[in-house]
């Protein structure tokens, strides 16, 4: 019997702050919900990507990634790096982890034929910007509740009520 799991995506771009890893979703793009098999292969779940956020990857490199679960992170340092998706193994890796956590899947284009793993990612330099500034911007974005990725972290997604 096959089991399918629910996956959150959306598309955006990753950015280290403070030792730790944040991906800015780009709102114009919206998120995306894809429901995959136990035996789902890397190219469908890329052609799944693709289709559904219309991309044009001519001579782009599409980069598929998501954060662990705040219980792992807790365990890991606090700069530990996205877990990129790029073989039917790591999607597989993906679905199981989907079958006891909620996982969000962060989709992004780069130019050029490959990523380099030799070049530095940008990292996000707050220069004298007060807590009470963020906290403001917060607010306004997303109102008084503010916004947390780990929230649902309990959730199970998959459950068959």
């Amino acid at each position: 019997m096959q089991i399918m799991v629910c996956l959150a995506s959306v598309y955006g771009a990753w950015t280290i702050r403070d030792r730790k890893w944040y991906f800015e979703v780009e709102k114009t793009r919206g998120g995306r919900m894809f429901y995959l098999q136990d035996d789902c292969k890397h190219e469908e779940l890329v052609e799944m990507v693709v289709n559904d956020y219309m991309l044009q990857v001519n001579g782009e490199l599409l980069e598929l990634s998501y954060p662990l679960p705040a219980a792992m992170m807790e365990k890991l340092p606090t700069d530990s790096p996205p877990m990129y998706v790029t073989n039917d193994r790591q999607v597989g890796s993906l679905v199981e982890l989907c079958k006891e956590h909620v996982v969000r899947l962060c989709v992004s284009t780069r130019v050029g034929m490959g990523r380099n793993y030799n070049e530095p990612i940008h990292e996000c330099v707050q220069e004298e910007k007060s807590e009470e500034v963020d906290k403001e911007h917060v607010e306004e974005e997303f109102g008084d509740e503010g916004w947390d990725d780990n929230d649902y972290d309990d959730v199970n997604w998959n459950d068959k009520a």
